[in-house]
């Protein structure tokens, strides 16, 4: 009769199998039953037992060392099927990504902006943006509520609620084209998936759009989520996007305007009640300020003086 937890259908050799270094565990059995089957029959216990210990300990230590390369192996063989399906999963979202990019450029051309300028023309005569930023950062929301008319979007983009960006959703209006990307282009939490795909839509834009890949980067944050954060939470977060830059500006070898937007600072306290008093005119301008590159060796001391600027501004306001 079979041992309670075997099957019926497994024998002792599928059970070795299945155990690692267990064919090693069952020769220590063998030594120690043979030696107490000699010692009952024959005698000689004490000039056999040193024996028995010391091939129990090689044995010991091989069984070890089979178990250890066991697990090895099978972390080097789970790894290699997770790259393979990494990779498959990789290929078939950036074959996904040029997809949307020749519909976008076919859309441009056959929109009256194509009929007007031509063909060849159409995907130049609008500026062409690429928007990022964190997971949940209020990207798509950004542009629902920006006031442009996007008569035409990615059909494959039939989510638009938070977080459900997938890869780039192409958003087009009269003033522009805009590439609204999922989040997880900022922080690539799957290095062998997230990376390759960014990448890959940054060298299809150089591709398909060889004079200019890109107009301008525009950049969202949430401004509640920086608010309470740490230093070093912040900083990883800033780490993170000038990455990005850096991606863009090293794969299409270009220099470019960069705007930077803060979301959902209508959960700032008080944010909405001080605009509220407002006329639509006055809400209607921009809360901000512009750097120029040739600042950059004094960035620290223009940052001060746009803020003041900014600071003053709202400060007439409750005046």
């Amino acid at each position: 009769m079979l041992p309670f937890f075997m099957e019926d259908d497994m024998d002792i050799k599928k059970l070795l199998k299945k155990l690692p270094g267990a064919w090693v565990l069952a020769i220590i059995v063998v030594v120690w039953v043979i030696f107490f089957g000699i010692v009952k029959f024959v005698g000689h216990a004490r000039t056999l037992r040193p024996i028995a210990v010391y091939a129990t300990v090689i044995l010991a230590i091989v069984w070890v060392i089979v178990i250890v390369l066991s697990l090895l192996k099978s972390k080097k063989e789970q790894d290699s099927k997770r790259m393979a399906d990494a990779t498959s999963a990789g290929s078939a979202r950036i074959k996904n990504l040029e997809e949307k990019l020749l519909f976008a450029i076919k859309a441009l051309r056959q929109s009256k902006v194509g009929k007007t300028v031509g063909k060849a023309d159409a995907q130049f005569a609008v500026p062409w943006y690429l928007l990022i930023g964190p997971i949940g950062s209020g990207k798509t929301s950004l542009l629902t509520k920006s006031g442009l008319d996007f008569r035409l979007r990615d059909p494959s983009a039939t989510d638009v609620s938070p977080g459900s960006t997938r890869d780039c959703n192409w958003m087009f209006a009269n003033e522009a084209v805009v590439m609204d990307t999922t989040g997880r282009y900022i922080t690539q939490p799957d290095k062998s998936i997230d990376k390759a795909e960014w990448l890959a839509l940054l060298d299809q834009l150089k591709k398909h759009r060889k004079a200019k890949p890109m107009d301008g980067l525009i950049i969202a944050v949430d401004i509640s989520k920086i608010i309470p954060a740490r230093e070093d939470e912040i900083e990883r977060e800033a780490q993170n996007i000038r990455d990005r830059i850096d991606d863009i500006v090293e794969q299409l070898g270009i220099s470019l305007p960069v705007y930077l937007v803060f979301t959902k600072c209508d959960m700032i306290q008080g944010f909405t009640e001080f605009f509220a008093t407002l006329d639509k005119d006055a809400r209607n301008q921009i809360l901000g300020c512009s750097f120029n590159a040739k600042q950059q060796a004094n960035m620290a001391t223009a940052f001060k003086d746009e803020w003041s600027v900014l600071y003053n501004s709202l400060k007439n306001h409750i005046n």
